[in-house]
C-alpha cells in the first residue's frame, strides 16, 4: 500500500507560482457545468500576452519533437467524469419523481455499478522516443503563462497524466516538459466538458470531493466555481491531498459539520493548514431538526463562516459528504436561489461516492423532501424557495447582512470572466499533528509537523516514573520532556509499579496485559488509582472515545500470557460514566489476533457503579487477546463514552468426556451441559455457575434465567446445547444416534416454579421448526434442591417420524424447556449424561431378487426397503416393530388425524430400473395401531413415470386392494396378497405405491408393512 501511495504522489507533484493567502491563483475557473448552466461553452478564462496566438499541433509542421500527445487530440473535448456520472448529469432531475413513478435519472441511480466514480478522470496520455520523468504542463493561455505541471507516470513508451482539478467548460493549453524543463511536444489546445466539477487528490483523503459551485442562479447568473468545496473528512490528509487542497486550490477554511467531541475525535483545528481557519458548526439529520438549538446553533455558526469573505475559499463536509453536508450545501445554494431540481442533482452526486443518495430517502434520520417541504412552509404561497430559505434563516438568527452578503460573495454574472484570482490562500504543507500522553499531560496538543510539545508525567499512587515511551521504545528517561513531533501520536509515561501494588493486582489479567490497538486515534485506555473495582484493588483501566459515529469504539489488549481454554467464561468488573448506550461486549482472539469463538454482550445497567460481566469462552482454543467494545452513538451532540474495567479473570469449567466407540452400543457422553450453547436458540439468560452444583465432583453448573419473554416460538428452549458445534471444536468425536439411547441429568428449581418440568427435544438442520417435547421423568428433590431426571430417546424417533425431512437421530441440537413460554424463575442443570443404545434394530435390510424379472420362479423380497420416493406422505422411518426377526426393520407409516388424505409410500426401484409386471403375487405383512381399521392397497407407476390406468376406466388410476389375513400369531399382523393380473398392465414398472387406510382419530395411528414381495409363481 506506501508503495502505490509513493507511486501516486509522484503523480502529483506540481510546479505553482503562487502568491500568500489573497493572492493570485495558481489556475483559474471557468464558466459553470451543468445542465442548467446559462454560460457558453468553450469560452477560455485565461488571460494570454497574446490570446489570438495560434497552436501549434503535432501535426503540422515545424520543430522535431521527442514526445507526442496523443490524447486529447487538437481541439477536442476532453472528459471530465466516468461516462455514468455525464449521463447522469445530461439527465432532467424532477425532485419529486418517486421509486413508484421514476424519471430516467432516478433509475439510472438506483441501479447497479454507479459507486466509486466520484473522482475526476482527467488525463493526458502521451508517447515519448526515449524514457524520462516527464510533467505535462497545463495553461490557461497560450503562452503557458502561470502554467501548472503534472508528473506523468508510464513506461519508456506511453506515459499518462492524471490532471485531477480540471474546471468544466475550460480551454486549457497543454506540453510536453522533460526532467531538464525543456518543451519536447508540441503544445495543444482542447475543453473541457459540461460535467461537475468533482476533484480528485490521489489519496484516501478526501473522498466525494467536488466542486459546489456552476448551478445557474435565474437567467444569467451562477454560484462561483472556486469558492465552497465539499467532501468527506480529511481527518487523516495526506502529503499529496495537503498539496492539491492547500496548495492547488488554495483552499483556506475548513468547517466541519460534525459534533466536536462526536466523530471529529480531537480534532479542533484546520486540518489543510492548522494556521488556517476552523470552525466547529455541528448539524444533525434533516427536517426533523428544525427548531433544534444544536441543530440552528450549528446553522448560524455556518452562515456566519461563510458570510466572510476572509474565510475563503472554504471547504465543508461531514464524515462522509453526505448527508450533513448535502444539507449545508442545500441551504446555502438555496439561499443563492439555486433551483431545486439543480439542489437535488448536486444531493445525489454523492450516489457516485457510496449507496445512492436519492431524493427519496426517507428514514428515521430524515427525508430529503420533507427537508424541502419544511422550509417551504416557513414562507407563502407566492415565495420562493430561495424567500422561504432566507426567511428560515432570519428565523433562527442568522442576519440580513450574513445573508446579503453570502450571495454577493457566491453569485456572479454569467457574463463575468471567471479566473477566481481574488480567493486563494497557499497553505504551508506542513502536517497538523496531535499529541496525546498517556500517565501525563501535553502542551500544547496541536502542533505542525516538525514542532516541539512538553510532556510532563502523573505519577499513579505506588509508582514511580521510569521514562516515556513512543509505543515501540523508551525515548527519554526526562520529565519533563521536549519532544519533536512528526506526526499524530501517543505517549506513554513508563511507570513502575511496588511491590504491594504488584501483589494486590497480581491475579488481574488486565494488569499484567498490554494495549494492542484502539479504535481511533482519539481514545485512550490507561491505569489508573481511581475508580476502582473494591478497596483491594489498586488498579483499574479507562477506556474513553470521543468518536461518536463510529461504530463500537473498542480497545484490544494482548494478554501477558495466552491463555488455553477448553470451555469456561472470562469475568470482568465494569463500571459505565459516560455515553448514552448502557451496552459493552467481549470477543477472542488467538495468538495470531483471528478471532476465536463468538462475541457476547453486556448490560452494565447503572451508572457510575461497577457490575460484573460474564462471557462465555471459545471451547478448546487459545485466546491472546482480548477485544472490549463498548456503546454506539448516533452523534447528537453526545460527550463520549467512558468505562472503567478491573478484575479480569478465567474461570474453567469441567471437560465433556466420552467413553467408548463413538455410534457404538454404550457409547457415553458425560458433563453434557458443558457442551457449548446455540446462542440464537437458547431463549433466557445463561451463565455458569460456581456456587449451585451437585456434589463435590461438579465444578459449575448451567444456570438458565427465565423471563416472560424467554421463549417465543416451540422450536425455541431455555437451554439449547449445539453438538453441531461440539463435534466440528473436538469436544466430542461424533453426535450421538438418539434413536436409541438414555439421557440423565440433574435439575435444580427456583422456588418460584411452582411446577417443576423438564421437557427435552431435537432440532435438526432438515427441519429446525420440527422441535417438538416430550416429559423426562423428574425424580423428587434431594435435600439441596437437586432432582434427577432421566428420558429413554427411543420416545423422540416416534415423535419426530413423519415430519417433513425424517429425523436420522441426530442430536444437531438438543433442547431443554422448562414449562410454558411465558414461564419465569431460574433452573440449573449439572451431570448431563447420555448413553448410546442398540440402534442395529433400526438398519434397513436389503432388497432380494432371485431369478429373472418376468419368467416363472421371479422373487423380488424385501421391497419396503426401496428407497423411498418424494410423493411419500406420512412416512415415520424404519422401525423395529418387526414380523419376525429381531433384527432387521419395517417400515412405519402414520398420520396425524388433522391431515388430508391417506398416509401412503411409494417405493422406488433401484436406479429406476423396471419390473416386468403382468402376472403374479404381490404380497406382505401390515400392522395396525389401536383403532385404524385394517386396510392396503396397490398402485403402480410406469417407465413413463404415469400411474397405471383402471382396465375398466381409464381415467382413473389402477389401485387393488390387499386380501387380509390375520396372523395366527396373535401379535397384531395381517398377511396381505394381490393377483397383479388384476391390473391387465402387460408393460413395465418403477414405483410401487403402497396406500393405508385413513386413521381418523384413532389412539395409535400407526401402519407398519414388512416383508413386502413379489413373485411369479
Amino acid at each position: 500500500m506506501k508503495t502505490n501511495k509513493f507511486v501516486l504522489a509522484l503523480a502529483l507533484l506540481l510546479s505553482f507560482a503562487v502568491t500568500g493567502c489573497g493572492g493570485t491563483s495558481s489556475s483559474s475557473v471557468t464558466s459553470s457545468g451543468g445542465p442548467s448552466s446559462t454560460s457558453s461553452s468553450g469560452t477560455s478564462a485565461g488571460t494570454s500576452k497574446d490570446s489570438s496566438a495560434s497552436t501549434e499541433s503535432s501535426t503540422s509542421s515545424g520543430p522535431s519533437y521527442a514526445a507526442t500527445i496523443t490524447s486529447p487530440v487538437e481541439g477536442a473535448t476532453l472528459s471530465l467524469v466516468d461516462p455514468i456520472v455525464k449521463q447522469y448529469w445530461d439527465l432532467t432531475v424532477d425532485p419529486f419523481a418517486t421509486a413508484a413513478n421514476p424519471d430516467a435519472s432516478y433509475t439510472l441511480l438506483n441501479g447497479t455499478g454507479v459507486a466509486g466514480h466520484d473522482r475526476q478522470t482527467s488525463k493526458i496520455i502521451f508517447t515519448a522516443q526515449k524514457a524520462d520523468t516527464y510533467s505535462v504542463r497545463l495553461s490557461l493561455a497560450s503562452d503557458f503563462s502561470n502554467p501548472i505541471d503534472r508528473r506523468a507516470v508510464g513506461s519508456s513508451i506511453t506515459y499518462t497524466a492524471n490532471l485531477l482539478t480540471l474546471y468544466p467548460q475550460t480551454k486549457y493549453y497543454a506540453e510536453v516538459i522533460s526532467s531538464k524543463g525543456e518543451v519536447v511536444s508540441a503544445p495543444i489546445s482542447f475543453t473541457t466538458e459540461n460535467a461537475p466539477r468533482m476533484l480528485n487528490a490521489f489519496g484516501e483523503y478526501p473522498v466525494n470531493f467536488r466542486d459546489s459551485g456552476g448551478y445557474a442562479v435565474g437567467e444569467s447568473s451562477r454560484i462561483r466555481y472556486g469558492m465552497l468545496y465539499r467532501g468527506a473528512t480529511i481527518d487523516g490528509l495526506e502529503s499529496y491531498g495537503r498539496e492539491v487542497m492547500g496548495k492547488e486550490l488554495g483552499i483556506k477554511s475548513e468547517i466541519d459539520l460534525r459534533n466536536l467531541g462526536g466523530s471529529t475525535g480531537y480534532q479542533t483545528v484546520n486540518m489543510i493548514d492548522m494556521t488556517h481557519p476552523f470552525y466547529s458548526c455541528p448539524l444533525t439529520g434533516y427536517e426533523h431538526n428544525i427548531g433544534d438549538a444544536t441543530w440552528e446553533a450549528g446553522i448560524k455558526a455556518l452562515f456566519s463562516a461563510i458570510s466572510n469573505k476572509d474565510n475563503y475559499p472554504v471547504y465543508f463536509h461531514c464524515e462522509y459528504g453526505a448527508d450533513r453536508t448535502g444539507v449545508a450545501a442545500f441551504l446555502i445554494n438555496g439561499l443563492c436561489g439555486v433551483s431545486f431540481s439543480d439542489l437535488t442533482r448536486d444531493f445525489e452526486l454523492t450516489s457516485f461516492n457510496t449507496n445512492p443518495q436519492l431524493r427519496t430517502m426517507d428514514t428515521d434520520y430524515g427525508s430529503w423532501i420533507r427537508l424541502y417541504n419544511a422550509i417551504m412552509a416557513k414562507g407563502t404561497s407566492s415565495d420562493s424557495l430561495a424567500d422561504c430559505m432566507a426567511k428560515y434563516l432570519l428565523s433562527i438568527g442568522v442576519t440580513q447582512e450574513q445573508i446579503d452578503a453570502t450571495k454577493a460573495l457566491l453569485v456572479e454574472p454569467t457574463s463575468n470572466a471567471i479566473p477566481n484570482s481574488e480567493y486563494y490562500c497557499a497553505a504551508s504543507l506542513k502536517a497538523p499533528c496531535h499529541v496525546s500522553a498517556i500517565h501525563g499531560a501535553v502542551t500544547p496538543e496541536w502542533v505542525e509537523e516538525g514542532g516541539k510539545v512538553t510532556l510532563t508525567t502523573t505519577l499513579l499512587s505506588g509508582s514511580s516514573f521510569t521514562g516515556w515511551s513512543d509505543g515501540t521504545s523508551v525515548v527519554s528517561t526526562d520529565n519533563p520532556y521536549e519532544a519533536t513531533i512528526n506526526a499524530t501520536c501517543t505517549y506513554s509515561a513508563v511507570l513502575k509499579d511496588d511491590a504491594d501494588v504488584v501483589a494486590a493486582e497480581k491475579d488481574d489479567l488486565l494488569y499484567g496485559a498490554t494495549l494492542d490497538k484502539v479504535s481511533d486515534a482519539s481514545d485512550t485506555y490507561e491505569a489508573t488509582d481511581t475508580n476502582t473495582a473494591d478497596a483491594t484493588s489498586r488498579r483499574a483501566w479507562k477506556f474513553f472515545s470521543p468518536a461518536s459515529t463510529k461504530t463500537w469504539p473498542f480497545v484490544s489488549i494482548k494478554l501477558a500470557n495466552p491463555i488455553k481454554v477448553g470451555s469456561g467464561k472470562f469475568q470482568i468488573k465494569v463500571r459505565h460514566d459516560l455515553g448514552t448506550v448502557d451496552w459493552m461486549s467481549m470477543r477472542f482472539y488467538d495468538e495470531n489476533n483471528a478471532q476465536v469463538g463468538s462475541e457476547s454482550g453486556y448490560a452494565p445497567g447503572a451508572y457510575n457503579a461497577y457490575g460484573t460481566a460474564s462471557f462465555s469462552a471459545p471451547n478448546n482454543s487459545t485466546v491472546a487477546y482480548l477485544r472490549l467494545a463498548t456503546n454506539t452513538y448516533d452523534d447528537k451532540g453526545d460527550t463520549g463514552t467512558l468505562f472503567y474495567f478491573d478484575e479480569l479473570s478465567y474461570q474453567g469449567i469441567e471437560t465433556v468426556t466420552e467413553s467408548g466407540t463413538a455410534g457404538a452400543t454404550g457409547y457415553t457422553i458425560g458433563k453434557m451441559e458443558d457442551l457449548p450453547l446455540d446462542s440464537g436458540m437458547t431463549k433466557s439468560t445463561i451463565s455458569m455457575d460456581y456456587s449451585n452444583v451437585l456434589n463435590s465432583d461438579s465444578l459449575c453448573s448451567i444456570k438458565s434465567v427465565m423471563d416472560a419473554t424467554s421463549r417465543t416460538a416451540n422450536w425455541q428452549g431455555h437451554i439449547v446445547l449445539n453438538l453441531d458445534d461440539a463435534v466440528k471444536l473436538g469436544n466430542i468425536k461424533a453426535s450421538p444416534n438418539a434413536k436409541a439411547g438414555t439421557l440423565e441429568g440433574y435439575f435444580k428449581f427456583s422456588s418460584d416454579i411452582a411446577t417443576p418440568l423438564v421437557e427435552v427435544g431435537v432440532a435438526w438442520m432438515g427441519d429446525w421448526a420440527q422441535t417438538s417435547y416430550l416429559e423426562m421423568n423428574l425424580g423428587e428433590a434431594d435435600s439441596n434442591g437437586w432432582r434427577k431426571a432421566t428420558f429413554d430417546t427411543a420416545a423422540l424417533a416416534d415423535l419426530y417420524a413423519g415430519t417433513s425431512s425424517d429425523w436420522t437421530g441426530a442430536l444437531s441440537r438438543l433442547v431443554f424447556a422448562f414449562g410454558d413460554l411465558a414461564q419465569t424463575g431460574t433452573v440449573w442443570m449439572d451431570e448431563l449424561s447420555f448413553v448410546q443404545g442398540d440402534i442395529s434394530k433400526y438398519a434397513r435390510e436389503v432388497p432380494t431378487e432371485t431369478g429373472t424379472r418376468g419368467a416363472s420362479g421371479y422373487l423380488g423380497s424385501n421391497l419396503e426397503d426401496l428407497s423411498i420416493s418424494s410423493d411419500s406422505h406420512c412416512i415415520y422411518g424404519h422401525d423395529h416393530n418387526v414380523i419376525h426377526a429381531a433384527t432387521g426393520s419395517s417400515l412405519k407409516i402414520g398420520y396425524a388425524a388433522s391431515s388430508a388424505g391417506y398416509p401412503r409410500v411409494s417405493l422406488e426401484t433401484p436406479n429406476s430400473s423396471t419390473y416386468t409386471f403382468a402376472k403374479g403375487t404381490f404380497s406382505g405383512y401390515f400392522k395396525f395401531g389401536e383403532g385404524v381399521t385394517p386396510w392396503a392397497s396397490l398402485k403402480m407407476i410406469d417407465t413413463n413415470w404415469n400411474p397405471v390406468k383402471d382396465p375398466s376406466d381409464s381415467s382413473k388410476e389402477a389401485e387393488i386392494a390387499f386380501t387380509l389375513t390375520a396372523d395366527n400369531n396373535g401379535d397384531g399382523w395381517y398377511y396381505g396378497t394381490i393377483d397383479v393380473s388384476q391390473f391387465a398392465f402387460a408393460g413395465t414398472v418403477v414405483v410401487f405405491r403402497i396406500n393405508t387406510n385413513n386413521p381418523g382419530t384413532a389412539t395409535n395411528p400407526y401402519v407398519w408393512v414388512d416383508q413386502l414381495s413379489y413373485s411369479i409363481a
